[in-house]
């Protein structure tokens, strides 16, 4: 059991992460088992897809900061005591804007491809 304060909040943060990103796939799954599915029926969930969108970006930012930035680096002597971390200075979002700024641009496009191709269907007879 941890008695530090920081990690007992990080592991119950970590566990509402967990907990949210799950309930899109359930009730996904949930509405999958139904006869008929309508899109008014994801309304209550849009709000999780997107922690979910938002989640899975900061994850892929850590992940190419872990390997590819960090792992460019040239090694640097450090004391027993900072073994792991990373060095002062080098937060994962100062590398990483670019992989939030090509997420948004995709998304939008295919946002917006999805609003004209209603739109186009819609008049079409």
């Amino acid at each position: 059991m941890n008695n530090n304060a920081d990690g007992c909040c990080r592991d119950f943060s970590s566990q509402l992460t967990v907990r949210a990103v799950a309930l899109p796939y359930i009730y996904r799954f949930h509405l999958a088992l139904l006869r008929f599915q309508e899109e008014r029926f994801l309304f209550p969930v849009y709000p999780l897809i997107c922690l979910c969108g938002a989640v899975t970006v900061d994850v892929i930012q850590k992940i190419w900061f872990r390997f590819w930035v960090e792992g460019q680096a040239q090694p640097t002597s450090r004391k027993s005591s900072n073994a792991g971390a990373p060095p002062t200075g080098r937060h994962y979002l100062q590398h990483t804007v670019p992989i939030m700024i090509a997420a948004l641009v995709l998304t939008s496009l295919l946002g917006l491809s999805r609003i004209l191709t209603l739109y186009k269907g819609k008049w079409q007879f």
